[in-house]
């Protein structure tokens, strides 16, 4: 809060716990990215940046179907259409029937987020739905993220597929329109 009331904007902050040996290699991996995608901007004349420390996804549909599995049978694909202030937990309940059970639900990314190294990341692929995954460093080496640590991902657009996290919160709050995919039970 300190840094935005100085006029920082929101994508150029990133707080890090460095007091233990994980959290230095993540704020120091954070930083190296930052400085490179930044240095990138900057050879291709961009002078300022809003999203330092929100890198944007990048990835190919011909790298994800080569490198990553196929996993579209596990999964089940639900619209959130009517929801308001709607918990993940309920609106799976009430679209599946089924007990929520934690870590079973993927959110579709449509606004920044942190998504720390134990989340996984399932991509599914435009129009045809098919839905891919793989370990936790596959799935960022493929979509250009750093392998390690938390990380602050904002959407991109990416016209050949769309990016699901794994949720593991009962209290989420599902956004209208957006999909969630779910685990079949």
């Amino acid at each position: 809060m300190f840094c935005q009331a100085l006029g920082f904007h929101e994508g150029n902050i990133q707080q890090w716990d460095c007091s233990s040996e994980a959290g230095l290699q993540n704020a120091s991996n954070a930083v190296q990215a930052a400085t490179a995608n930044y240095m990138t901007l900057r050879a291709s004349g961009v002078r300022s940046s809003r999203n330092l420390f929100t890198p944007q996804i990048i990835a190919r549909r011909t790298d994800v179907v080569k490198q990553l599995r196929p996993v579209t049978d596990a999964y089940v694909v639900f619209k959130a259409t009517g929801v308001g202030k709607e918990s993940i937990s309920s609106f799976v309940e009430r679209a599946t029937k089924k007990p929520y059970v934690i870590g079973s639900a993927f959110y579709e990314l449509v606004k920044p987020e942190t998504i720390q190294v134990h989340k996984r990341i399932c991509l599914r692929t435009k129009p045809d739905g098919h839905l891919y995954s793989g370990t936790h460093d596959e799935v960022r080496k493929v979509l250009g993220l750093p392998t390690g640590g938390e990380i602050k991902v904002g959407p991109a657009e990416l016209k050949d597929f769309q990016v699901f996290v794994e949720s593991t919160s009962i209290n989420r709050h599902v956004i209208p329109n957006q999909d969630i995919l779910v685990v079949k039970l």
